[in-house]
């Protein structure tokens, strides 16, 4: 059967989540490097990493088509890539305890259920947004039939 869109962003990113945020020192090390790749002001770089992370975006991408077939690709794609820099900026932030030093204290870093139920909460509903725009402007692409 159809898998529906929550079920779809959280096999997208508990994995990563899990693996950069339980899984020690290198997983860190290895979602800041993917931060600077992702951010990189070289092109050839830019390039290089594309050209690796392109196979499993397309994929990723593929799931969620599946997911919502009625949505342009330019909106999946799109939402994509929002999910893509969400999920990055959220591990290296909770090394630093973010959400700590801007609320006050009163919620801090560290709780993997708890920024998982979080992250995933505002991506669905974020996707579900940007799914439901009506400009067609934005809208350029094909829905999937």
């Amino acid at each position: 059967g159809c898998v529906g869109l929550e079920d779809t962003v959280r096999a997208i990113t508990t994995p990563f989540l899990e693996a950069a945020l339980c899984s020690g020192p290198e997983w860190r090390d290895y979602t800041i490097l993917l931060s600077r790749m992702m951010y990189t002001v070289d092109m050839q770089k830019f390039e290089e990493f594309i050209a690796r992370v392109d196979p499993v975006a397309r994929e990723f991408v593929t799931w969620i088509r599946e997911a919502v077939p009625e949505v342009p690709i330019s909106r999946i794609a799109y939402g994509y890539q929002f999910m893509i820099g969400c999920i990055v900026d959220a591990c290296v932030m909770e090394e630093r305890d973010r959400v700590g030093h801007i609320s006050d204290g009163a919620m801090h870093s560290g709780d993997f259920e708890i920024l998982k139920e979080h992250i995933i909460a505002f991506l669905v509903g974020g996707l579900k947004s940007l799914f439901a725009l009506t400009d067609t402007r934005a809208t350029t692409g094909d829905p999937v039939g």
